[in-house]
């Protein structure tokens, strides 16, 4: 496994460093996927894993340093906050890529697909945080 440490898990959070290498992309989804499915959100899951993917990717090819993190929040009462971050200078706006370019959308798809996201530079940590929120909506009375 590439990842690199255990991680910290709770109730409503759980968090991990990830070596900044391709194939995690992958582990980090199964981890977001199991989290989702834990707190009873299979509702929101392939759109959170469709915004995970594109925020780990994009820590993977334009972060620096060997590691980038992961943090999912349980956000009561039917919501998820998914959060990656890297050390990274470079924000990323979501921009029309041109016609043709095989990449350049990652940051569209997050934007259509969360309810709300951003960018959060944090005092003191070089880089910043990419974090995404998404509500399952809840299910009618019957």
């Amino acid at each position: 496994m590439a990842s690199w440490d255990n991680g910290r898990r709770g109730g409503n959070a759980e968090e991990q460093t990830w070596l900044r290498e391709p194939e995690v992309v992958g582990q980090a989804r199964d981890q977001l996927m199991k989290r989702l499915r834990h707190w009873g959100l299979q509702d929101v899951e392939s759109d959170a894993l469709l915004v995970l993917s594109e925020l780990a990717s994009n820590a993977v090819c334009h972060a620096e340093g060997q590691h980038f993190g992961t943090r999912f929040v349980l956000v009561p009462p039917h919501g998820v906050r998914i959060e990656v971050r890297d050390k990274a200078s470079q924000v990323l706006q979501p921009t029309a890529p041109d016609t043709g370019a095989l990449g350049g959308r990652g940051l569209l798809l997050v934007d259509s697909l969360a309810d709300k996201w951003g960018v959060t530079r944090l005092p003191g940590f070089v880089g910043k945080t990419v974090w995404a929120e998404l509500t399952a909506q809840p299910e009618a009375p019957s």
